[in-house]
């Protein structure tokens, strides 16, 4: 039994250094991973910005065909209908 104690306290520094190597490899793991989440997080935010910015300009075309068609004249003008409910998607109802 003294023996096999002795054998387990002279092997418990390599045990110890096998452990602090697997922690040491795995907080580096961490901040590999830590930072590519980082890159993630700033390339969603930037698809955000121009997902905001694609947003408004549909906004402002939406409202750039509206104020051309309502400067159409009435329905019954002929050509021009057509070309209302072309820009509206109006079907001439």
């Amino acid at each position: 039994m003294l023996r096999s104690t002795l054998d387990s306290l002279v092997g418990l520094p390599h045990r110890v250094q096998a452990v602090a190597d697997d922690i040491r490899a795995l907080r580096v793991s961490a901040e590999r991973q830590s930072e590519g989440a980082g890159r993630i997080e700033g390339q969603l935010l930037e698809l955000s910005g121009r997902l905001a910015a694609i947003e408004s300009l549909v906004s402002a075309l939406d409202r750039d065909v509206d104020e051309a068609t309502d400067r159409l004249p009435d329905r019954e003008k002929g050509p021009l209908v057509k070309a209302r409910d072309a820009l509206t998607g109006d079907s001439g109802r």
